[in-house]
């Protein structure tokens, strides 16, 4: 019987039942969406405008149900597009999530009725 492993945060876990994965890519030309899509269903593509400390460009694939991440990685690491090919890897971090609710704000504002002085009346002197 499969347990879930009880050492992942709540985000791993969402990611893992439903099958989401990132994986980082780079060295790609821009017609990276089409090339990974013959390799899963693509869910999300980033690409970055700044390049990788090698220079090379950089960019992140998200697909949906991807149950064997080293398969994955093998398999997108076989990608060639003429002369360059594809390097593939796990992100090493992974998006912060915040955990604080949002705050709704329930109560009305009542305005309240002023019998002060305004300005106009403080400057003609009649107060």
């Amino acid at each position: 019987m499969y347990q879930e492993p009880s050492n992942w945060s709540l985000h791993e876990l969402s990611n893992y039942k439903f099958g989401r994965q990132s994986f980082c890519v780079t060295n790609f030309p821009e017609s990276v969406w089409n090339a990974c899509s013959g390799f899963g269903n693509v869910f999300d593509l980033f690409i970055s405008n700044n390049k990788s400390i090698l220079g090379k460009c950089l960019g992140f694939v998200r697909f949906k149900g991807v149950h064997n991440l080293d398969d994955m990685v093998n398999s997108l690491c076989g990608i060639w597009f003429r002369y360059c090919k594809l390097f593939a890897s796990l992100p090493r971090f992974d998006k912060k999530r915040s955990s604080q609710t949002p705050h709704f704000i329930t109560s009305k504002v009542v305005k309240q009725d002023s019998h002060g002085n305004s300005y106009a009346s403080v400057l003609k002197g009649s107060f």
